[in-house]
């Protein structure tokens, strides 16, 4: 698959440098902004699911990739009170 995208990537005028960056973050375990197995990434996803209005959002976001794909659409919650407050004690790390 890689030497595939390379080819591709290299027929199309990409520069060098930056095909040799993507092999090497596809061929690699773990790229610079993996989140599997973070803390946050559990706690995020947990508020998205409980979220109709997130999940909505999500949904009409990626549209055109469940249906191109063929993936599932997410279940939506359904609202069982206000909506969430789950954005008061935030924290934006630099």
């Amino acid at each position: 698959m890689a030497d595939d995208l390379t080819s591709a990537l290299a027929k199309s005028g990409v520069d060098s440098e930056h095909i040799e960056y993507i092999r090497n973050s596809l061929l690699s375990s773990r790229t610079e902004h993996a989140t599997a197995g973070s803390p946050d990434k559990d706690k995020y996803l947990r508020i998205a699911r409980h979220s109709e209005y997130v999940m909505s959002v999500i949904t009409r976001m990626f549209y055109h990739d469940y249906v191109l794909f063929g993936f599932p659409f997410p279940a939506i919650p359904r609202p069982t009170g206000p909506p969430p407050r789950f954005l008061e004690n935030v924290v934006l790390r630099h």
